[in-house]
């Protein structure tokens, strides 16, 4: 039941309070005033009492499950500590105002009238930006409500500032959240949606913790790691014996000591945690210190004279917005010097927080700060205009375009009207005939930029003039071209465009249609044979593509981005290791491939393959087997092996410890095809292992040109030799006498056909038989060249 407005009138609601608030409550008041107090007049003061009280007062008396958090405070808690960090940034009275009330339209009966009569028509502007929006599917509610977070970019940042500060609030406390899966999904959302837009609006610091936060939530293990990782490459590493001689030698150097900052940069957790399943964890490189210097007369100073002091130091020196900065490496330190004059050190500490803290008209840099507080916002803003007037522009597609957005640094680019647009840095000309409309980006077939003709394939840089000129006879991407563009969104949609031209063509296989329909006379297709000629041309591209994709996510995965990694294994075996809903979801392996190639496949998808190949991998066994140090047995062993099994890497240790001179160790590692086969060959390799190092034991080799040869004593019965080198695919080419010792001379045959010729039967027959040999004391000199 709404309350009387003459409640709010007297001194009966902060009696309320009084008799109402718990102690919890009314520290956490007595806190946030004091904070406050520190800034802002007593009038701005009494404001946010009255606030307060009115915002407890709703809360107090909202339904039950509306009172109390997960964590089982007082829902007003959360408001208050919403408030506090808002406080903690200067933000003026009618920021900290809306804090208190962000939440209140949502869960309690206040209406928009009270709120403006009380705390004004800014203060509400604000909360209803923070309400969420509720009445659809809860996808779609996630979705409206991301919305109208975006769209307060041009309607009212301060929503934007008060709706981060919740959200980092409620990162602190998710312990209060019990159902695992919303917490997990409520950590997710703030890594996708808020820290890209804590970043964006200049507070790196929140976007930080929000970060580090959530993963605590999402991958604890690897957190858990990152702080050990941290602690040891940190606190340990950062001695005084590196840094205190380089900061004496620093402030030697400057005119005034005194205003010069030295200090060591906290390092986020998260800078050792690997994101996507596809990266590595990262160890830690270098320990951050920063220095900066008043003017660029102090800067060159203490440049000129680390040159001296560390001549072969790495230097990095770059002019950076108008500010010059070094990066000088000194052990595991890395020191960047800057010459911060107030223009400079305004641009770097504007953020959306500046546009909203209490007005300081005549301090000049406030005022610099919040010229470029404005500039920040310019270029987000723009990209929200430019998604919102495209053609297309349905919700779901450009709130996924601004979210991508969010992620990337901006480059600001011209049409030939003059009219200023933005991309992604990186962007190529290709995104950007997307990003004015589908169909321009679909049929684009070349650019002019500033005057020149260039291909669509051109990155485009700050400042340019570009003009899209499109073919008239249709489509003009291609697999290749989702390469060629740098938005994930527009990969997509070529790759949905190109799948659209892959299902025709399977309808009219299956006799569902008989021609090319009118309406994909769009894509310049307009016969049957140009349609199978097109379609059969994708499925080759995709296919193709999909496998470097798996390669790329192997190569990061098991070296990181600078090595190349490939995998032992064939890709395949990836496939034969998932089953069950990925079996159903693909079909088939080349399915999979395909839809890898057309962007239908997630990240987490490619990711779970690849590390399934991973762990096949590591489950491979590993023959070792001690033989001559001769040329030719690694070839002679390999080809026995080859019966049962496919060899991935062949590794050799020369002269181990404890083992006679002139012997080795080889290390197969297999892909085993059949168990109960391989081993029966590993018994076959270890005899013939044996009878070679009985053969090379000071008798003498035969060495000769050409073929492969065996040699036994001429009194032997050659018949149990004829059907061994049969059975391990040698072709005998002729028998000779050579001094006391019968020749055979065998042409070898392919694997393939050895392969071919391997059965159980077979393996059997030749274990017996090289046992045999051996037990005769004869000699084999080479199966398999």
């Amino acid at each position: 039941m709404p309350i009387p407005e003459r409640f709010f009138e007297d001194a009966d609601f902060f009696e309320y309070f009084e008799s109402e608030g718990s102690p919890e409550i009314k520290s956490a008041k007595e806190d946030l005033l004091n904070q406050c107090s520190i800034y802002l007049s007593p009038k701005d003061i009494q404001k946010i009492s009255q606030s307060f009280d009115i915002a407890f007062y709703f809360h107090d008396n909202a339904d039950d499950k509306n009172r109390f958090r997960g964590t089982g405070e007082h829902f007003m808690t959360h408001p208050a500590s919403v408030a506090r960090i808002i406080a903690d940034l200067y933000g003026d009275a009618t920021t900290v105002c809306a804090a208190l009330f962000h939440d209140t339209l949502e869960d309690t009966k206040i209406t928009r009238g009270q709120i403006e009569k009380y705390a004004g028509a800014e203060v509400l502007s604000a909360v209803d930006t923070l309400t969420k929006v509720t009445g659809f599917s809860d996808v779609a509610n996630e979705r409206e409500t991301i919305a109208k977070i975006y769209l307060a970019f041009l309607s009212d940042p301060r929503g934007i500032l008060i709706k981060l500060a919740d959200r980092l609030h409620n990162i602190r406390t998710i312990q209060g959240i019990k159902d695992v899966r919303k917490k997990e999904k409520f950590a997710a959302q703030t890594l996708s949606v808020f820290v890209p837009l804590a970043i964006k609006v200049g507070l790196k610091d929140w976007a930080d913790e929000l970060t580090d936060l959530s993963l605590a939530v999402l991958k604890p293990d690897e957190l858990r790691l990152a702080e050990k990782i941290k602690r040891e490459k940190y606190t340990q590493s950062l001695t005084y014996s590196l840094f205190l001689p380089v900061e004496e030698a620093i402030l030697r150097e400057v005119s005034d000591p005194s205003e010069v900052l030295i200090e060591v940069l906290e390092v986020p957790l998260h800078t050792f945690v690997a994101f996507q399943r596809s990266e590595r964890i990262s160890t830690g490189d270098l320990r951050p210190v920063r220095v900066v210097c008043k003017d660029e007369a102090d800067f060159r100073k203490v440049t000129a004279y680390l040159k001296k002091y560390k001549p072969n130091a790495d230097w990095v020196i770059y002019s950076r917005d108008n500010q010059l900065e070094c990066r000088f490496c000194y052990g595991d330190i890395e020191f960047y010097l800057t010459a911060a004059t107030i223009e400079a050190f305004a641009k770097s500490t504007a953020s959306l927080a500046t546009l909203y803290q209490v007005a300081k008209t005549d301090d000049e840099f406030y005022q610099l700060q919040r010229k470029y507080a404005q500039i920040l916002l310019e270029r987000p803003q723009m990209l929200l205009s430019q998604a919102l007037d495209k053609e297309d522009a349905r919700p779901q597609n450009w709130v996924e375009e601004v979210q991508e957005g969010m992620k990337h640094r901006f480059i600001e680019i011209l049409t030939p009207q003059k009219e200023r647009r933005v991309v992604y840095e990186g962007a190529t000309a290709w995104d950007f005939a997307f990003s004015l409309f589908s169909e321009i980006g679909l049929t684009a077939e070349y650019a002019i930029i500033n005057g020149e003709r260039q291909n669509l394939q051109t990155v485009l840089k700050e400042g340019d003039q570009v003009e899209i000129f499109c073919s008239r006879k249709g489509w003009t991407i291609s697999v290749q071209t989702i390469d060629t563009v740098q938005y994930p969104g527009y990969k997509k949609m070529i790759g949905k465009n190109l799948r659209r031209i892959l299902s025709l063509w399977e309808n009219l296989k299956r006799g569902i249609i008989d021609g090319v329909p009118s309406k994909f006379k769009t894509t310049g297709i307009g016969s049957v044979d140009e349609l199978e000629e097109k379609a059969r041309e994708i499925i080759l591209d995709a296919q193709d593509r999909g496998k470097r994709r798996l390669l790329e996510f192997y190569s990061l995965k098991c070296g990181g981005a600078d090595k190349e990694n490939k995998p032992l294994v064939d890709l395949k075996k990836g496939w034969q290791e998932t089953g069950g809903r990925f079996h159903k979801r693909f079909g088939s392996y080349e399915n999979f491939l395909l839809d890898c190639g057309l962007e239908r496949v997630e990240e987490e998808a490619i990711a779970s393959y690849v590390e399934k190949i991973i762990e096949y991998e590591k489950k491979l066994p590993n023959i070792r087997l001690l033989v001559p140090d001769r040329r030719g047995v690694i070839a002679r062993l390999t080809a026995i092996a080859a019966l049962s099994v496919n060899i991935v890497n062949v590794g050799i240790e020369h002269n181990l410890p404890g083992q006679p001179a002139g012997l080795s160790e080889i290390s197969l590692l297999v892909d085993v095809v059949n168990y109960d086969e391989f081993s029966k060959v590993r018994e076959v390799l270890d005899i013939f292992a044996a009878m070679m190092r009985e053969r090379y034991t000071g008798k003498e080799e035969i060495e000769e040109e050409g073929n492969s040869f065996f040699s036994c004593q001429a009194d032997r019965n050659i018949g149990p030799y004829i059907a061994a080198f049969e059975g391990l695919g040698m072709k005998i080419l002729g028998i000779k006498r050579k001094g006391e010792n019968v020749v055979f001379e065998m042409q070898p045959f392919s694997k393939e056909e050895l392969l071919r010729s391997a059965s159980p039967r077979d393996l059997e027959e030749i274990k017996k038989l090289l046992t045999n040999l051996r037990s005769k004391g004869s000699a084999l000199v080479g199966l398999y060249p």
